[in-house]
C-alpha cells in the first residue's frame, strides 16, 4: 500500500477518539475497538497464509481496520449494534470513508477494494461480478470477521457476559429455543439468515452455518488451532435433526465439535 497503512491506522484512531468523553469510550464502543484490532490482525494472518505478498496483506489489514467504522456512530446515535433498528453498518461505513476522506492519498484501485470490502462484509452472500482483487479482499475480511465473532461467542457462552452487556448478542432471548429455520438452514449446508436468529442457541448454531461461508484454507486452520467449535455439541439441544446437522458439518470440514473435558 505504498507505506500508507500506518497513516490509515492514525486516521482511524483519531476518528474513534472523537467518540470518547471524559471517561473514555463507552464500553460497547471499546468492545468494537478491540474487535477491529483483532479482525485487522486476522486479515493479515489469513492473507499471509494464502501466500499474498506484503502490499496485498497490508490491503487486507486495512480492510479489517475500516470494516466496522460505522459501529461507533451507530452506538452513539441508536445505542444498538442491530442494523434493523438503526442502519446497515456496511453501507454506512462506506459512506463514512467518503465523508471523512479517510482513503485520500491511496491509489484509486486500492481505495475501491477497501470501499467494497466495508460495504459488503456484512451481507449474507457476496455480490456477483466483483473484480478479482476486490472479491479476494472481501473474502479474507469476511473470514477474519467471522473468526473473531466466533471467539467472542465462545467467551460469551463460557462467562455469560451477555448478562452484563446484552447488546453483544443483539438482545436475543438468552433462554429461548432453537428456531426451526436456523436448524433447517444448517442441515441443508447453508448459513442461516439473521432474520431468523431469536435466541442464544440460534446464534451458536449460526456459527456452525458460517462454516459453509468460509473462503480460505488458513481460516479453517485457525479455527482448529483455536478450538472454536470444541464443546458445541454440549451447548446445543440433543435433538436428532441437530445431531445430524452437526455430524455432516463436522465430517465435511474436519472440525472438532466434541465435548470439552
Amino acid at each position: 500500500m505504498n507505506g500508507t497503512l500506518a497513516e490509515q491506522w492514525e486516521r482511524f484512531r483519531a476518528y474513534v477518539a472523537s467518540f470518547a468523553d471524559g471517561s473514555g469510550l463507552h464500553p460497547m464502543q471499546q468492545l468494537k475497538l478491540g474487535h477491529t484490532a483483532r479482525v485487522a490482525a486476522n486479515c493479515r494472518t489469513i492473507a499471509t497464509g494464502e501466500g499474498w505478498d506484503e502490499p496485498l496483506a497490508d490491503l487486507a489489514e486495512c480492510a479489517g481496520l475500516w470494516h466496522d467504522v460505522a459501529r461507533f456512530e451507530q452506538y452513539k446515535r441508536f445505542q444498538t449494534f442491530a442494523d434493523p433498528r438503526s442502519f446497515d453498518h456496511g453501507d454506512r461505513g462506506a459512506e463514512l470513508l467518503a465523508e471523512h476522506r479517510f482513503l485520500d492519498g491511496m491509489p484509486d484501485d486500492l481505495a475501491s477494494c477497501i470501499r467494497t470490502a466495508v460495504r459488503f462484509h456484512n451481507r449474507l452472500s457476496l455480490p456477483p461480478d466483483l473484480p478479482e482483487r476486490e472479491r479476494a479482499v472481501l473474502q479474507v475480511l469476511r473470514d477474519a470477521d467471522k473468526l473473531d465473532i466466533l471467539e467472542v461467542f465462545v467467551e460469551t457462552f463460557r462467562t455469560r457476559s451477555y448478562e452484563q452487556f446484552p447488546e453483544i448478542l443483539l438482545h436475543v432471548d438468552p433462554d429461548g429455543p432453537l428456531s426451526a429455520p436456523v436448524v433447517a438452514a444448517v442441515a441443508a449446508g447453508q448459513t442461516p439468515a439473521y432474520q431468523h436468529i431469536r435466541s442464544l442457541l440460534d446464534m451458536r448454531l449460526l456459527s456452525v452455518g458460517w462454516l459453509y461461508d468460509i473462503n480460505c484454507a488458513p481460516t479453517f486452520a485457525l479455527m482448529r488451532e483455536r478450538n472454536l467449535f470444541r464443546g458445541i455439541r454440549q451447548e446445543l439441544p440433543d435433538q436428532p435433526e441437530v445431531r445430524a446437522a452437526l455430524d455432516r458439518t463436522e465430517a465435511r470440514f474436519d472440525i472438532d465439535f466434541s465435548p470439552i473435558g
